[in-house]
Order: C-alpha cells, then sequence, then structure tokens
C-alpha cells in the first residue's frame, strides 16, 4: 500500500483527522472537523495530510496568519481551537498582496501511532512549508510559532529545532523558529 501527500481532501478527511488528533489529546484543543474544512475550503495551501488508500494517517496545519495573531499566540493568550478560516491568510498573489509580509503558525501535526519514528514528520512539514517557500526566501515571512498541548509535540518542536517561548494561558507549550531555518 502506498502513501501519499495531498492537498486535495474532502470532508470526510476532516473527520478522520478529528478522530486522529483526539488520540492525542483533549477535545478543548481540536478544532472541530466542520470548522477545519471550511479553513481548507477557503484556504487549501493551509493543509496538507498523509494518506494510506484514502485513509489520513497524518497530517499538518501550517497557516500563514498576520503578525499582530501571531504575537497572541506567541504571548500564549490565544488558543487556536478558536480559530477561524478568516484568521488565515490567503497565498502572495491570491488574494493577498504580493509583497504583503506575514507569520507561520503550525497549528497541528498528528501521525498516526504505526507511522511516526519514520521520518514522515520532517517530509509532512516540508510539503506543508512548499506554498510559502518564496515569500521565506523574499523575507515576507520571517518566523514559525507552534502551540503545542502535549508532550510529545513539545519534543517534536525541540527535535526541529524550535525554541522554548512560554507557558501559555491554556497551559500548552509556545516554541518559536526562524522560517528560513524551518
Amino acid at each position: 500500500m502506498g502513501i501519499s501527500f495531498e492537498h486535495t481532501l474532502d470532508f470526510a478527511h476532516f473527520e478522520h483527522m478529528e478522530e486522529l488528533e483526539a488520540t492525542c489529546y483533549s477535545r478543548e484543543f481540536i478544532t472541530p472537523a466542520s470548522e477545519a474544512y471550511e479553513w481548507y475550503r477557503q484556504r487549501p495551501h493551509s493543509i496538507v495530510a498523509l494518506l494510506e488508500e484514502d485513509r489520513v494517517i497524518g497530517f499538518a496545519n501550517l497557516l500563514p496568519i498576520e503578525t499582530a495573531l501571531f504575537e497572541q499566540i506567541l504571548a500564549g493568550s490565544f488558543n487556536d481551537a478558536e480559530m477561524t478560516w478568516e484568521d488565515i491568510l490567503p497565498l502572495p498573489g491570491e488574494g493577498l498582496e504580493p509583497n504583503t509580509s506575514f507569520e507561520l503558525f503550525l497549528s497541528c501535526i498528528v501521525l498516526a501511532p504505526e507511522w511516526q519514528g519514520r521520518g514522515l514528520a520532517r517530509t509532512l512539514l516540508a510539503k506543508a512549508a512548499e506554498p510559502y517557500s518564496k515569500a521565506i526566501q523574499a523575507g515576507r515571512c520571517s518566523r514559525v510559532i507552534v502551540d503545542n498541548v502535549t508532550a510529545d509535540g513539545a519534543r517534536l518542536s525541540e527535535r526541529l529545532g524550535f525554541q522554548f517561548v512560554c507557558e501559555s494561558d491554556h497551559c500548552s507549550k509556545i516554541y518559536e523558529i526562524g522560517a528560513h531555518t524551518f
């Protein structure tokens, strides 16, 4: 059975993603499938899934956001489970002015337990970052942030080179890295 990285998804995939997230952490930190699917419908560049046949075995939500929201997350005062698609910016040239600056928020990365430890998280993140590579190279995106609600997530962030910033008001750990090193 082959695996594939997909940007072409349907609502059933988002229901699978929600179930996969629920195996890792509390529902209070999970964006409902209906809202995550709306993120995707409006901003398809922000979500990539790893599929085995048609089953979601992993995914990443890498969201371009305005600096003001980035700073709220960086300060630990925003739970992304409350995000809406309006918080996610379009791609430069596809609704966002081509020279507009933004930051990236890795709101979620999940792999099914049986697929962990194979280097797929790094590959999944690289696929998720592809739509933003030109903006990063041009210096229009300089930082990436992640809000970890699990110890495994914090360890992954550290292995990827993210630096701890603070504990949030919702008991998660905020990490940051320069976009050019991501």
